[in-house]
């Protein structure tokens, strides 16, 4: 079994290679095991750089008197 512990701010593309946990035949040197992050679109947030975006529209009124955003986050926490 392997274990792969994603790291923050991996970028689509990344590999994580595993040296000779590949396929086994007998007398051979076993190949390496190779895995590439595939982000996927997230609903709300959007990824810049090593950042989390949200828009969220706002009046003039309440972006000139005050406003609080409530936020959903990523993992489902508040």
């Amino acid at each position: 079994m392997l274990t792969i512990d994603i790291k923050p701010g991996w970028k689509n593309g990344t590999n994580i290679t595993f040296p000779e946990k590949g396929n086994e035949v007998p007398g051979v040197i076993p190949s390496d095991l190779i895995f590439i992050i595939d982000e996927k679109l997230h609903t709300v947030f959007k990824r810049v750089g090593n950042d989390l975006v949200v828009t969220q529209k706002i009046s003039l009124v309440e972006a000139l008197t005050g406003y609080t955003v409530h936020c959903q986050h990523w993992m489902d926490e508040t």
